[in-house]
């Protein structure tokens, strides 16, 4: 419930970043995260360590709502610091083997695996609400392909594969 208390150590010498990927080891739970971005969606990975159940937590404090959908599937909203309500759903892999959820300044969902050798994949998807009329879907198609969205890119400048030629040329 409280996401600082989830929160784990990991060591920026062992994350691997390209411009279409992140991996990190989460250090106090030995669970390594992959996840590749899109501009509305993310693809996670998780390896859980062998033996052992897993754990997703979903947190969020702007005005959240979370709820367990389906087995395998978690949704919900909430207000970011920066234009209209964002929503989400994020599809699992496999059903949850148990979950909970919370309500109050921050809102959330646990999901729970039971011990398995292979992966936990997540798709997430999110948007912003329309409405049912074309104009409204134009119009919000429009405002999410086009807009800035604040966040420092974790990536880098986008100068990388320049900055490579450049070092090869003058090689």
């Amino acid at each position: 419930k409280d996401p600082a208390a989830a929160a784990s150590l990991y060591d920026h010498d062992l994350e691997h970043v390209t411009p279409y990927s992140y991996e990190a080891l989460l250090e106090s739970y030995d669970v390594k995260v992959e996840y590749s971005p899109g501009a509305t969606s993310a693809y996670y990975r998780f390896t859980f360590p062998a033996g052992k159940d897993g754990h997703v937590v979903f947190s969020m404090s702007r005005n959240p709502v979370v709820e367990v959908r389906a087995p395998d599937q978690v949704a919900g909203g909430e207000d970011p610091p920066f234009g209209p309500r964002m929503y989400y759903c994020a599809v699992f892999s496999k059903p949850f083997a148990a979950h909970q959820t919370w309500k109050g300044e921050v809102s959330g969902a646990a999901v729970d695996f039971a011990r398995s050798n292979e992966p936990e994949t997540v798709d997430v998807k999110s948007n912003i609400l329309s409405g049912a009329s074309a104009e409204k879907m134009l119009r919000g198609a429009s405002q999410m392909a086009g807009r800035g969205n604040g966040w420092k890119n974790p990536f880098g400048d986008g100068q990388a594969s320049k900055l490579i030629i450049e070092s090869v040329v003058i090689s």
